[in-house]
């Protein structure tokens, strides 16, 4: 019977490594409490014109396909983080395996069960369909929470193949980047799709994450009568440039644009002010920095559940902030810091996680 459409319980959502070489390939593990993944191709055609002909003589594709990936998913215990290939050990920077190029190219896999059934637990594989995205590099993650909402993260991706087949295994996604030839003698298979693993929460309430933000220019973030927070963002940004070269159409690498400044954008609600000028701080000879740290703790009735996620914004540096006042609610501040991501083995600055996944 044909489908009539495809809904949020259809679909289970993977990642893998991606080898040239070798075999592996009961290295594919699921992404847990996702709620939303899109995806899309373009591809940049250049026009061959001669005299003689107005119109074209053909519209040959010249450079690497674009091939996109977007997903998110609700923050817990760092398991996806990890999956993907951050480091949520906590003692080094959370890019290191991105930028040391262990962690950063991976393959995607979305799954689809037959309409009507939930993915979690369908084991008729040859009924189930895969979309699959090869030699992907992750060029965004975003991690927020706000009042009234569970933590969520965001993440984009950047590929260069993408597959589409029946069945949950078949031929990994990647193309060989020496020659983006297919790689067609490595196998992938999906196991079975579960709800979650053990000791991952639901979900982490807004009641229960906590933040530590140092006091700036007028407004007071810490001690007694500090700023309410409503809301923060962490943006790590990790825009690609391919490289290329003759005998290949695809790009045989996707780098990291450098410099890469993580950002954490934070709102709350203004209780008391600071004393200060804005001429001295941009008088002073050297400039203060700050850690900003995150914790996210698991529910519990006493409030003292333990931490089960954790990102800190390491040598923060204050960038801005906009006071926004109105008749009804209450006045709100909005601070922008920023940091720098630098080696992998840099201990001082960029974005920590520490995770109770392991």
């Amino acid at each position: 019977m044909p489908r009539n459409r495809t809904i949020y319980n259809n679909q289970a959502v993977y990642v893998g490594p991606t080898p040239a070489t070798g075999t592996h390939y009961d290295a594919v593990v699921q992404l847990h409490r996702i709620q939303s993944v899109s995806h899309g191709f373009e591809l940049a055609r250049q026009d061959v014109n001669q005299y003689g002909q107005l119109a074209a003589i053909d519209r040959i594709v010249l450079d690497s396909p674009t091939v996109n990936l977007d997903f998110s998913y609700l923050i817990s215990n760092g398991v996806n983080e990890s999956r993907l290939g951050f480091n949520i050990g906590g003692s080094v920077s959370a890019a290191s395996g991105l930028l040391d190029g262990t962690e950063d190219e991976k393959n995607y896999f979305v799954l689809t069960a037959p309409e009507g059934l939930d993915a979690v637990g369908d084991t008729n594989t040859g009924t189930h369909g895969v979309y699959a995205i090869g030699n992907g590099f992750i060029s965004n993650y975003t991690a927020e929470a706000s009042v009234g909402d569970i933590p969520s993260a965001t993440v984009t991706v950047e590929g260069l193949n993408v597959n589409y087949d029946i069945g949950s295994s078949g031929a990994i996604p990647a193309v060989n980047p020496e020659d983006g030839t297919n790689i067609t003698d490595i196998d992938y298979e999906l196991p079975t799709a579960v709800s979650g693993v053990d000791g991952q929460p639901t979900a982490i309430a807004y009641g229960d994450i906590t933040m530590s933000v140092p006091n700036t220019l007028g407004a007071k973030m810490a001690g007694e009568g500090n700023a309410h927070i409503q809301s923060f963002s962490l943006d790590i940004p990790l825009s690609r440039t391919p490289l290329n070269r003759l005998g290949s159409r695809f790009a045989f690498k996707k780098e990291i644009d450098f410099p890469v400044t993580a950002t954490m954008s934070i709102t709350a609600n203004v209780s008391d002010l600071t004393t200060g000028r804005l001429s001295d701080y941009v008088r002073a000879c050297s400039e203060s920095t700050q850690d900003l740290i995150v914790v996210m703790k698991e529910c519990d009735p006493l409030g003292a559940g333990a931490s089960v996620m954790e990102y800190t914004l390491k040598n923060a540096r204050l960038d801005g902030e906009t006071f926004d006042g109105s008749i009804g609610p209450s006045e709100s501040v909005t601070l922008t810091f920023s940091s720098q991501i630098s080696a992998a083995n840099d201990t001082v600055n960029g974005v920590y996680m520490s995770g109770a996944y392991s």
